[in-house]
């Protein structure tokens, strides 16, 4: 016989990683809604759709960008274990 059984948990982060998470959230936005935008521009135009590898190029050149705001990681203060 198969037991199934679940769990419940909340999570309760502090101040801190509540703005983290929230920044992370927002820059992942930032860049589906950038990202389709850019597709959509070059269907209206007629070209082909860029392929993952072309978005990744476009996203690197958007990291650079001074007005991209905080896509580039790390960002200060946090530090990422691996």
């Amino acid at each position: 016989m198969l037991r199934r059984q679940s769990y419940r948990f909340e999570l309760r982060p502090d101040g801190a990683q509540v703005r983290l998470s929230r920044r992370s959230s927002g820059a992942r936005r930032y860049v589906f809604n950038r990202a389709l935008a850019l597709q959509k521009e070059r269907r209206a135009k007629g070209e082909k759709h860029l392929s993952y590898a072309g978005l990744c190029k476009s996203l690197t050149a958007w990291k650079a960008d001074p007005a991209g705001g905080d896509l580039a990681w790390p960002w200060p203060g946090v530090s990422v274990r691996m």
